[in-house]
């Protein structure tokens, strides 16, 4: 909230400069540093945006209310300087300078928190979900330096559904545990104290064992999810395709950190071999990918 109330008051006086430079009548040097001041608050909104952006997204009555509780009053004070003539005032010099003092620190002071928070707390990408449901399939595999073989196998129920719970893919998967497999995509930490959080790809899941030897012995399966809509995903590879550039040490941006490829596995069984039933969260920060259990 305290971040959105500085967007809001920079903007507002960015656009009270900007009107000031245009209908008040002054001289051109007085007309330049309105100009000037209206560059310098925009950019110091532009700077406080995307720590505002969430709660016009998730709290817009709030935002409204915020929003014209600012700008009224700003714009009122615009209105009677256009009326009445500007007069040289030492005291409100004073006090507007103390004003844009303390509003830099207050700017600085979210930013900076909401910027511990972007290294600290995770964002949730998706949630996996063991039902404990089981059904039998018979699966034919050949192990490494093995003999052919052909068992029925137990496979678990697994969904996966958005942060939201929005169903995303429900399938059955044999093993010990169940993996995603994401892309990571971490910025630098100045990056992340302006609102940017680290990004994750998911391309697929798999099934993982508990031991070496029972992952050389046992079958492996994987299965592709679709978590973006179809039409969207052409314009994401393109973007991901930056991604495979840091990835493979081709090129380097300033504004990335690192690229990396990550995997995080939630148990099928509990430790008497019978089904687990319980939900997880996938989540990304400034480390990389986790899970987080859901109560």
């Amino acid at each position: 909230m305290i971040a959105y109330a500085c967007f809001v008051t920079w903007s507002a006086l960015a656009v009270r400069s900007l009107i000031l430079a245009i209908s008040e009548s002054k001289g051109i040097a007085g007309r330049l540093m309105d100009l000037l001041l209206c560059l310098i608050f925009t950019a110091c909104a532009i700077f406080t945006f995307p720590l505002a952006s969430n709660l016009i997204q998730e709290r817009g009555l709030a935002a409204l209310i915020v929003f014209l509780a600012i700008w009224l009053p700003i714009m009122h004070t615009v209105r009677m300087r256009l009326r009445n003539p500007h007069e040289f005032n030492p005291g409100l010099l004073i006090l507007k300078a103390l004003f844009l003092l303390l509003l830099i620190c207050v700017s600085l002071g979210a930013t900076m928190s909401v910027g511990y928070q972007n290294l600290t707390e995770d964002q949730p990408v998706l949630k996996i979900i063991m039902t404990g449901a089981t059904r039998m399939t018979h699966v034919d595999w050949k192990p490494h330096n093995g003999t052919p073989q052909s068992q029925d196998l137990t496979e678990y129920e697994v969904l996966i559904e958005t942060p939201d719970e929005k169903p995303v893919a429900r399938t059955y998967v044999y093993g010990d545990q169940v993996a995603v497999k994401a892309k990571i995509m971490r910025f630098r930490p100045e990056v992340n104290a302006l609102g940017i959080h680290s990004l994750a790809h998911v391309e697929y899941i798999f099934n993982g064992y508990t031991t070496a030897e029972r992952h050389n012995m046992l079958p492996h399966r994987a299965e592709t999810i679709h978590v973006s809509p179809a039409w969207i995903e052409p314009w994401q590879n393109r973007f991901w395709g930056y991604w495979d550039r840091v990835f493979r040490e081709e090129r380097s941006y300033w504004l990335v950190k690192s690229a990396t490829l990550e995997s995080t596995f939630f148990p099928l069984t509990d430790e008497h071999n019978m089904p687990f039933r319980g939900s997880y969260l996938l989540t990304v920060n400034a480390g990389g990918l986790s899970g987080v259990p859901v109560p």
